[in-house]
Order: structure tokens, then sequence, then C-alpha cells
């Protein structure tokens, strides 16, 4: 199964990595539930966020203004990829 993550992981910009870690993992434990009832493997096939503020919020809402903050977008890949 493979599977584009963009979904936000914080209720608030500038989250750490340690405030998004149990949102991405119960994601990603869905997908793999999802996975498992159709007896395929998982495979994330892309992943990403604006580099700017807010990012972890509401990551591909490219029509939001935010000043960048590609910190904000590397916890963000981090956190993702560490799930």
């Amino acid at each position: 199964v493979g599977y584009s993550f963009y979904r936000p992981v914080a209720t608030k910009p500038g989250a750490t990595n340690e405030e998004m870690k149990p949102v991405i993992e119960a994601q990603v434990a869905d997908m793999k539930r999802l996975a498992e009832t159709l007896g395929k493997p998982l495979l994330l096939t892309e992943s990403g966020a604006m580099s700017r503020k807010g990012a972890t919020v509401k990551p591909g809402n490219w029509k939001e203004p935010g000043e960048y903050d590609g910190q904000e977008q590397a916890r963000y890949l981090e956190g993702v990829l560490n799930a």
C-alpha cells in the first residue's frame, strides 16, 4: 500500500519532535493496520511540509501565509521518517 503523508502533526506552530511524535505514531499505526488488513506491505511514497511557520499544523496549505521556517519543515520530515 503506497501512502503519501501530508497530514497535520501538531496543534501549534513550532511544535517539538517530542510533541509531534505521538500524533505521527498514531497516524502511522492506522496506515499499518490498513496494510495488514489488505495483506500488503506499507510504502511511504512521499511526504512533505512547506518551509514556513505553522507547517506542522497545515503542511499542505499553500495558500496560508507565513514566514520562512526551515527548521519547522525539517522537524516535520524528521518526525515522519523516524516513525
